[in-house]
């Protein structure tokens, strides 16, 4: 009986062994900054978010309503980006926006899959698969695939992030963007962007400023526009705490320069950050002009 169950034994042990093997070879080659394979977003409480945005709203009427669960995001809508769903078991995102008619614009529909976070929950790799179609494509279908992977400080910071997307007609999109902090707060932004065999490149810096020290206002949770260098990646995967920390402050002034894509140019604009208390509610205003509103949850994570 022993032997048998010996014999029963290693005949297991090598199936699993010949099991694995062919696992792995018909796994993708693995990216050097794959972590572990995610099961759901980061509560907001770990990042240091207590009332987590509820939604902003852009001058030109554009705005992005979130919602969630247990303090973790579980999905939302977007003027711009349509209807967008986190799932669990494993992490992954969906975002599709219908139109009733192509001629009216675009129809688009994308998959965040596989999803790879580092230990406190931030993505370190993420592959994503999509269709658009739109008026001036003839209204044909039209595939494109990516990924992007980043790292991170030992605070929890993003410091860089790489991204690559490709279409079926050709059409390539890849670049990098590079984050510096110091105590908490967001210093510089700096991307390279390159387009289908160098159609377009363009060169972004932003400098932010913390001059009057006795006036910062901390962050109640806002991720700032400038921080999202990259249109494929959208707004509500910085809110759901998958890019790490946001700054600790808002910054009081902005510098921005651009080199290439037909354009130079340097401009420094001041930020002014207005809460109002009564109506759980802030404005962002560039230059003395409001530009972004939000509204936030009057207590903890819901």
């Amino acid at each position: 009986m022993i032997r048998m169950i010996r014999s029963l034994m290693k005949i297991w042990l090598v199936a699993y062994m010949a099991c694995g093997c062919v696992a792995c070879r018909s796994n993708k080659k693995s990216h050097p900054l794959e972590g572990e394979a995610a099961v759901s977003v980061p509560c907001l409480r770990d990042m240091g978010i207590v009332r987590p945005i509820a939604g902003w709203s852009r001058e030109d009427s554009n705005m992005t309503r979130f919602k969630y669960r247990d303090g973790r995001m579980v999905g939302g809508y977007s003027t711009e980006y349509g209807t967008f769903i986190v799932e669990t078991h494993p992490l992954a995102f969906r975002v599709f926006k219908e139109k009733k008619s192509v001629a009216t614009g675009r129809v688009r529909e994308v998959c965040f899959k596989p999803v790879r976070v580092a230990p406190e929950g931030y993505v370190v790799y993420m592959e994503f698969n999509g269709m658009e179609q739109e008026a001036a494509n003839g209204g044909k279908a039209r595939p494109f695939r990516g990924e992007v992977s980043a790292s991170y400080d030992s605070e929890g910071h993003i410091t860089e992030m790489n991204y690559h997307r490709e279409n079926s007609s050709g059409c390539r999109e890849t670049g990098v963007a590079r984050y510096t902090w110091k105590d908490g707060n967001l210093e510089t932004v700096v991307s390279d962007v390159s387009h289908t065999n160098n159609l377009y490149e363009r060169h972004e810096i932003y400098t932010f400023g913390y001059d009057m020290q006795d006036s910062l206002k901390l962050n109640p949770g806002i991720y700032l526009q400038e921080m999202n260098c990259f249109s494929g990646l959208y707004d509500f995967i910085w809110y759901a705490g998958l890019w790490g920390k946001t700054t600790r402050h808002i910054p009081q002034t902005v510098t921005y320069e651009k080199v290439g894509d037909g354009e130079n140019r340097s401009e420094t604009q001041s930020l002014t950050f207005t809460l109002q208390p009564e109506k759980n509610a802030a404005i962002l205003s560039y230059g003395g002009v409001p530009r972004f509103s939000f509204d936030y949850f009057p207590v903890s994570c819901p």
